[in-house]
């Protein structure tokens, strides 16, 4: 029986900014002599997009690559022995992180993932293989980006009522317009009713929008709420009131995907309050992984270490989707490797 392990050195756990050195060692502990032609170590970073459209009956699908090195730690260069023997063996590998590598991510149709693939090539039987993955962080500083520090805000005049429309107004307006996950979105809604109806339900999502690149330029659209609150306020016809909410940002990786050109994402509050009828509007926010003030140079990591930065898809029969999707994969971080057999595979191509 033969045992490969990956140790990745300096850190509690595997999580690196774009640049960094992605340093470790691979242990190998076998119980007979293997006869091989070699290890090998491959640092791979991907991202892959693939769906099937049922309208036009085809697959769409495109790859990007950031890091694709491999190198031979055993046998020595010049000898000529290859057999392993007995025992527990040690190699060491360092790769370097482009610094434009993208955030790692999970989506319904495409993803971007890294990993140290190890094999132990062995003649006319079936290789030996083991995967260890790791995430990319990326500094995105939301004091760098002019949208981040502007609150937005939105104003919304309807009528509401068949037989004798009343006005009614509404102001949306948000703390800043930048946050990192971890923080808090204040909310307020002025609501001035004029109307004879009651408002009766509000309601605000935090909306993903994962925008996915395939052959031909074909996109896949998928809108996932990922965080919401829903409350049941009273602000009576004919008058005027003001509605608070606060919501959490859960992890979730920075606007745009910086350094990725086939994944694309967005975020923004959507909003629906009932005055009788329904009124919808939303406003746009952005996600970084510096908060904004930040005076230091130095940024942690806590608020990402329990995901892969996927998207929690919070259902809704009132959910809006733009052509064909699925359920969104949300992946914590204690099951990533769970994702090891799939990368294997990949890694093959």
């Amino acid at each position: 029986m033969t045992k490969i392990d990956v140790h990745f050195s300096g850190r509690e756990k595997p999580i690196y900014k774009p640049g960094e050195k992605v340093e470790g060692e691979v242990t190998v502990d076998n119980a007979e002599k293997i006869k091989s032609k070699g290890i090998i170590i491959r640092f791979r970073g991907k991202s892959h997009n693939r769906w099937y459209d049922y309208g036009r009956r085809m697959y769409f699908e495109k790859k990007e690559f950031y890091a694709d090195n491999t190198v031979t730690v055993w046998p020595e260069a010049g000898k000529s022995d290859q057999s392993l023997d007995v025992g527990h063996h040690r190699f060491s590998f360092s790769f370097l992180l482009p610094e434009n590598a993208p955030c790692t991510f999970e989506g319904v149709v495409g993803w971007v993932r890294y990993g140290i693939y190890v094999t132990i090539d062995v003649p006319f039987r079936k290789d030996i293989k083991t995967l260890a993955c790791f995430h990319v962080l990326p500094k995105a500083d939301l004091n760098q980006d002019e949208r981040a520090k502007i609150p937005p805000k939105k104003e919304v005049e309807t009528e509401v009522g068949l037989l004798s429309p009343k006005p009614v107004k509404i102001l949306a307006l948000c703390n800043k317009g930048g946050y990192v996950p971890g923080e808090t979105i204040d909310i307020t809604l002025d609501i001035d009713n004029k109307s004879n109806d009651n408002l009766s339900m509000a309601k605000v999502w935090l909306e993903q929008k994962s925008k996915f690149t395939g052959t031909f330029n074909h996109k896949f659209v998928k809108k996932s709420n990922i965080a919401k609150l829903k409350e049941k306020p009273t602000i009576a016809s004919h008058s005027q009131g003001r509605w608070k909410a606060k919501i959490s940002v859960p992890s979730i990786p920075p606007s745009d995907l910086p350094g990725c050109s086939i994944i694309d994402l967005k975020f923004r509050l959507q909003f629906e309050v009932k005055i009788g009828k329904r009124i919808s509007f939303k406003l746009p926010i952005i996600i970084g992984t510096v908060p904004l003030d930040t005076r230091s140079e130095s940024f942690g990591l806590p608020s990402y270490q329990e995901s892969v930065f996927g998207s929690v898809d919070v259902k809704d029969k009132d959910e809006e989707e733009e052509h064909f999707t699925g359920n969104t994969v949300f992946t914590p971080l204690y099951t990533f490797y769970d994702l090891r057999q799939s990368l294997l595979q990949e890694g093959n191509h």
